[in-house]
């Protein structure tokens, strides 16, 4: 299956410097300033771009981009509800607990422990592994028993023989990937939604608002140089460069190993710039032990799907990979890192155990709801977390059941589905703004 991001040109216009499969990266696309007028936006969200007409990303035309960031707007004023809210981390605590996942750092297994303390870039990880209570760190607690291998499926059974998508499986074997048939992701979490923002091999996939993120931290580290020359010739091996070349022409040079570590470790691309860090422990932003972010301790702590992934538009092996993009598109709703397989495999745990627990003597009834597990996903991984949008989270949870409640997702042209919880009114009712709807809604 081929990985990239397609992209259609707005115009049919031809142009001497658009790329081409033998030179993917002609002079002039994407050098570090195409439009002066283009800067970049400190959440990540699409503020002009940099991208010339005829090769304009799909995610920047209008009226989306004008709506999209609008209702980005209005997911981050929800999500910053969501995240503090100490009904929803209660809640996260208890479905932690009551699924059987570890309830301090000790009670994993030394494999477990050694993986948590190694995922430093990731929300939680470091209130796990210090056993603190905040929601992120009950949500990976909850994950890191969901994904264990005593999960995994058998694929050499007889009921997947048939199925094809099973049997060639070398990762994703958690049977909690498994999608309800009105799911998007159905009939497993093996649809490539995204890409890794270093295995993206043409300028114009990046949507305006990584383009000119990309842009503006090029510019800044060449200026830490004392000869930016000098860095691109022998730093980065490409002698035929030069500093003047632009940073999408020098990653068009790069191997996909050298372009990770320009983009990740270079320029830092993946790491949150979001300073609401109320949620995360010792939020003192001037806290010596706010170490994890290489860009400051005044940001959260963790890396972002938004700046670590780009979302594809088209896959011309799977049809589904380009209608959900344009069924959001015409909806007006963020895109940030497609439907969400964390939200899946959570839920569908989650209702898993408490259907289990449904057939004995002691019941569910004081059990949280799955709506309610759906605004934990929430609060967990929309902005200013950054994530997954709102839409994405909703799409993954659809059809997930524990054979009492089912998940729906019934208001896509706005946010109304959160209006049936008493926590999602509130956060409703927090949010300042008006979001954007579809014209004809």
């Amino acid at each position: 299956m081929k990985l990239d991001i397609q992209t259609l040109p707005l115009s049919t216009s031809s142009r001497t410097d658009s790329p081409t499969p033998s030179s993917p990266y002609g002079p002039g696309v994407l050098s570090n300033v195409v439009n002066t007028c283009a800067t970049s936006h400190p959440t990540g969200v699409a503020c002009g771009s940099q991208i010339p007409a005829a090769n304009c990303n799909h995610f920047d035309t209008e009226p989306y981009r004008t709506n999209s960031t609008r209702n980005y707007e209005f997911e981050t004023q929800l999500g910053k509800a969501l995240k503090s809210d100490p009904r929803l981390v209660d809640i996260a605590k208890r479905i932690r607990s009551l699924t059987g996942a570890p309830s301090y750092i000790a009670a994993f297994d030394e494999h477990e422990r050694d993986e948590i303390r190694g995922m430093k870039h990731i929300g939680g990880a470091h209130e796990l592994s210090e056993d603190i209570d905040t929601l992120d760190a009950h949500v990976l607690a909850t994950l890191i028993k969901a994904e264990r291998r005593e999960y995994n499926i058998d694929r050499s059974a007889t009921e997947y023989r048939d199925k094809r998508y099973i049997v060639n499986l070398d990762r994703r074997l958690c049977m909690f990937n498994a999608a309800p048939k009105d799911n998007i992701i159905a009939p497993w979490n093996t649809r490539d939604f995204d890409l890794e923002i270093y295995k993206v091999t043409q300028p114009e996939q990046y949507p305006a608002r990584l383009s000119n993120l990309i842009a503006d931290r090029w510019t800044a580290l060449l200026a830490t140089k004392p000869d930016p020359n000098k860095f691109v010739q022998d730093d980065l091996g490409l002698e035929g460069l030069d500093a003047n070349a632009g940073v999408f022409h020098v990653l068009g040079s790069l191997d996909e190993s050298a372009r990770k570590t320009l983009l990740c470790d270079d320029l830092r691309i993946p790491w949150s710039t979001e300073e609401d860090i109320l949620d995360e422990n010792d939020n003192c932003p001037t806290s010596p032990t706010r170490l994890t972010n290489p860009l400051g301790s005044q940001f959260r702590q963790h890396k972002t799907g938004a700046r670590s992934n780009v979302v594809r538009y088209h896959d011309p092996a799977d049809p589904v990979v380009n209608a959900w993009v344009v069924k959001a598109m015409e909806l007006g709703k963020p895109v940030i890192s497609g439907p969400s397989g964390h939200t899946l495999r959570y839920l569908n745990h989650y209702a898993m155990c408490k259907e289990m627990v449904g057939y004995s003597k002691s019941g569910v009834a004081d059990w949280p709801t799955l709506a309610e597990a759906r605004l934990v996903m929430l609060a967990n991984l929309i902005p200013p977390k950054n994530h997954h949008s709102f839409h994405e989270i909703m799409l993954a949870s659809v059809g997930v059941t524990d054979g009492t409640e089912t998940l729906r997702y019934q208001h896509m042209e706005d946010y109304e589905d959160l209006a049936s919880h008493p926590i999602g009114r509130d956060a409703l009712d927090v949010a300042s703004m008006t979001p954007a709807r579809p014209p004809d809604s």
